[in-house]
């Protein structure tokens, strides 16, 4: 190989290089099932690094981000449904989530709301960087963690996520119930639904959002001829820390 050769593809090598996206995480895998999408990437210790899920309808999912010993540091809630909601994540080269870039429009109106939270190598927050549209957002929405002042304690309030379910077949239905994430709380159980019954499958608790539990857990049905139609119907808010999401069984 003469000389020009060697800079022409020494040139064509380093241009390669410099588009490369230096914050990609490159150890990811999806997993597909019927009844939902998981996206994982992972540290360089084989712990998650992030988790996004999306329902099997792709319109309701959720963001998770962990440390490497497998603590969750924090988790946005994902929609294409009532507005938008979305995530960018960038990566630390040990895998570790090193910025998280979050927006949220609700449909038919003017607020917006975006934050872009930057984490240390260890998954520590180091900062904050909030975008809202109006400003008066700020006093309703979810703010990240900032700096204590001396000699005061700041606790976030609880806000806890049900999920019913009412069984509008004419038979008793048998569910399987299994979590889809491994720290979660909730325990794989199977529950026989009578008809006309309703009852709280699941609940999650988070600070100061509401998250839909249906993202945490896979239904699935046993003994039935003809698989039955789960739908949601609605969301209540009985009051400002508890919301329910109820679905049927058609």
């Amino acid at each position: 190989m003469n000389l020009f050769a060697k800079v022409f593809l020494g040139l064509c090598l380093f241009l390669f290089t410099w588009q490369l996206p230096v914050s990609a995480q490159l150890k990811c895998k999806e997993e597909t099932s019927k009844e939902n999408k998981l996206n994982k990437c992972f540290h360089q210790n084989g712990e998650v690094s992030s988790l996004i899920s999306w329902d099997k309808e792709n319109k309701w999912g959720r963001l998770l981000i962990y440390r490497s010993n497998g603590t969750p540091i924090n988790e946005w809630e994902l929609r294409k449904i009532h507005g938008i909601a979305r995530a960018e994540v960038e990566y630390h080269p040990n895998g570790q989530v090193s910025k998280v870039n979050y927006s949220s429009a609700p449909d038919g109106g003017i607020q917006r709301f975006e934050s872009t939270y930057y984490y240390s190598l260890e998954g520590h927050l180091i900062k904050t960087e909030k975008n809202d549209y109006p400003p008066k957002l700020n006093d309703f929405l979810l703010t990240e963690e900032e700096p204590l002042q001396p000699n005061t304690v700041q606790c976030a309030e609880i806000w806890i996520s049900k999920i019913q379910l009412t069984n509008n077949l004419k038979r008793t239905q048998k569910l399987v119930i299994t979590p889809l994430l491994p720290n979660s709380l909730t325990k794989p159980r199977t529950i026989a639904l009578k008809p006309k019954q309703t009852l709280t499958l699941d609940s999650c608790i988070q600070a100061q959002f509401f998250q839909d539990p249906i993202n945490q857990i896979n239904i699935s049905f046993q003994k039935s001829n003809k698989k039955p139609n789960l739908k949601f119907k609605e969301a209540k808010q009985p009051s400002k820390t508890e919301k329910i999401f109820i679905y049927e069984l058609n």
